[in-house]
């Protein structure tokens, strides 16, 4: 059975889950879905002024501690969810930007960020090949993507 990624579907569901979003996920990961953010984010070589986009931004909690570093950060938080998009604004006020679209369609040059972080977003993307081809096409070079999901690998095997 083939659940239905359509992202009409997709951001209907979020914009129907948002109000428990969080509490839902700190449940079902017993709270370690904090602790690897944290952690990952941790890895990241972050260095003042970088532009970072948060692609999937959800809640915000992945700026939250983006913004917690000692780093001044340009952080623009995208999501196609109307009601995750207005807690990601009440959550984390210090996104520079919050826009509604969809993560395989960019509404950004080539080569614009120094970061993109996705977490928990691309196994709800239809076509998650266009989406990782659109994160590189606006990361610079040597620019650093940071990707977090559970479960088993899901991501096609040539991108």
């Amino acid at each position: 059975m083939s659940l239905d990624k359509s992202p009409e579907k997709i951001s209907k569901m979020f914009d129907n889950i948002a109000k428990v979003y969080d509490r839902n996920n700190n449940i079902i990961s017993f709270g370690t879905h904090n602790i690897i953010k944290k952690l990952a984010v941790d890895e990241l070589d972050l260095k003042d002024g970088q532009k970072v986009l948060d692609i999937c931004c959800g809640t915000g909690d992945i700026g939250k501690i983006l913004f917690n570093t000692k780093h001044k950060l340009d952080v623009i938080g995208v999501d196609f969810s109307d009601n995750m998009l207005q807690i990601c604004r009440h959550n984390c006020e210090e996104y520079t930007d919050l826009i509604k679209t969809d993560a395989t369609d960019l509404p950004f040059e080539n080569n614009e960020f120094d970061i993109i972080t996705m977490t928990f977003g691309l196994r709800n993307i239809q076509d998650r090949k266009i989406a990782i081809k659109e994160a590189y096409r606006i990361l610079k070079p040597n620019g650093q993507m940071l990707h977090l999901d559970f479960g088993r690998k899901n991501l096609p095997s040539k991108v």
